[in-house]
């Protein structure tokens, strides 16, 4: 079992996690940056593999980045679950000693 601040710590990432996502700013740099390589990697020159493959990974890191926010997203609910749980368990034994 995980203890109660790491939980905690997941919560509190996945909220900032959210909060980053949701803004428009980074939003618009995610759609800005993948258009920008997406059309750099279209007007390469057929033999410039070097290049189109640099562009196809620019692109991929820029996924990858997305991802590990909505990761930690995705860690903070479950984080969250296991801390109502802690937070039920605690309520049914104060409620046995009464």
């Amino acid at each position: 079992m995980v203890d109660e601040t790491t939980l905690q710590l997941k919560t509190s990432r996945a909220f900032r996690a959210k909060t980053l996502l949701e803004d428009d700013l980074l939003k618009g740099a995610f759609i800005q940056l993948r258009h920008d390589y997406q059309k750099a990697w279209e007007g390469t020159d057929v033999r410039d593999t070097d290049l189109r493959e640099r562009l196809w990974l620019a692109i991929r890191i820029v996924s990858m980045v997305e991802k590990h926010f909505k990761v930690a997203i995705e860690n903070g609910k479950l984080a969250q679950r296991d801390l109502d749980e802690l937070e039920r368990d605690r309520k049914r034994k104060r409620l046995r000693i009464i």
